[in-house]
């Protein structure tokens, strides 16, 4: 009676698993159940802060009443007429130029002054600022002399003139100012703070080195020697050194440079830069 009892006690325990540590088996998991792979949640990026263009970057009345000349150097095609380098002088140089040509592309210099001219004539002008400008475009015929002129009767405050340098070393590379040597116009000492205050801006902001000094004296160039009015001659970097040549051509850096040489004369007009050592 007993042994009918103990068994199926015994197999009661083997089945709900209780008959020993030794003897329990380990529950299994369930099978997974195929699900749809969860949807992922869209990143949301920051939209990032708008920078401002230098258009926007203008300062307002920041040259109010300032009339500032601007001469994009050169032109489409020569004059090769000749005409005194100074009112007084016997030394002829013809009446303009094409000027040089980039070591790559063959773009010429007075298609990139003409670029950064146009753009440094809005600033000024959302300045507050009068702009006289030589040329608007490529195919016009006017003399060196005549350019200076134009400055001369509008009674400009300030003029500049835009160059890029070419040499046959392709290592060379900067920026640099000319102005006129002492005793060749009365404007001198303006002209050389004005190169100063301009220049050290332009290198500050493009990032682009100074060539030698930055600043030199120049008896030969007819523009400076024909005006009477505040003069700078500015090369804003070597079209014959590749690098340079490619930030030259680009219209982003182009408008940085218009920038960098509005920011120049705002500083010169506001103090900086006076007193002419040159």
């Amino acid at each position: 009676m007993k042994r009918a009892i103990i068994f199926p006690l015994c197999l009661l325990l083997l089945l709900t698993g209780c008959w020993g540590n030794q003897n329990q088996i380990e529950p299994t998991e369930p099978p997974a159940t195929p699900t749809a792979a969860p949807t992922p949640v869209p990143t949301v990026e920051a939209t990032p802060a708008p920078t401002a263009s230098p258009v926007t970057a203008a300062i307002p009345d920041a040259l109010k009443g300032r009339i500032i000349g601007i001469d994009p150097g050169h032109q489409a095609e020569p004059n090769r007429v000749e005409e005194p380098i100074a009112p007084d002088s016997e030394i002829m140089r013809n009446k303009a130029s094409v000027g040089t040509a980039g070591i790559s592309t063959g773009i010429r210099e007075h298609e990139v002054v003409l670029a950064v001219g146009l753009q440094l004539a809005e600033l000024l002008r959302l300045s507050g600022a009068q702009v006289m400008m030589t040329r608007d475009s490529a195919e016009v015929n006017i003399s060196n002399s005549l350019r200076a002129q134009m400055f001369n009767e509008t009674n400009v405050d300030l003029a500049l003139s835009l160059h890029c340098a070419g040499t046959d070393d392709q290592a060379a590379r900067g920026a640099f100012a000319l102005v006129s040597a002492r005793g060749m116009t009365g404007a001198h000492e303006e002209s050389a703070a004005a190169a100063r205050a301009i220049l050290a801006r332009y290198i500050e902001e493009t990032g682009l080195p100074t060539f030698e000094q930055g600043v030199f004296q120049n008896r030969e160039q007819t523009i400076l020697n024909w005006c009477d009015r505040p003069i700078v001659w500015l090369e804003l970097g070597y079209l014959s050194n590749p690098e340079e040549e490619t930030l030259l051509i680009d219209p982003d850096f182009q408008e940085k440079m218009a920038f960098a040489l509005y920011l120049g004369i705002v500083a010169y007009f506001s103090g900086q830069g006076l007193g002419a050592r040159g």
